[in-house]
């Protein structure tokens, strides 16, 4: 897949969990939720639908937006 492409799953990955979270104004809830998706599409995972089902499922599991808790 081209980078091109890639950014752009990533990128509408990014904006349907963040709209679905609520946290489309808080700058350290998207940094995560938008390095979790580059460390998803880094290792194999391409499609924007999958990008948001994986991350999803990590993100329920225990990330907390905004206490400064990652998920590793």
């Amino acid at each position: 897949m081209q980078q091109g492409s890639v950014v752009s799953a990533v990128n509408v990955a990014l904006k349907t969990l963040c709209r679905e979270f609520s946290v489309e104004r808080d700058r350290k809830s998207v940094l995560q939720i938008a390095t979790l998706l580059m460390r998803l599409s880094n290792d194999g995972t391409m499609n924007a639908e999958d990008l948001v089902r994986i991350a999803r499922e990590q993100l329920t599991d225990g990330l907390q937006f905004g206490d400064g808790s990652e998920s590793s």
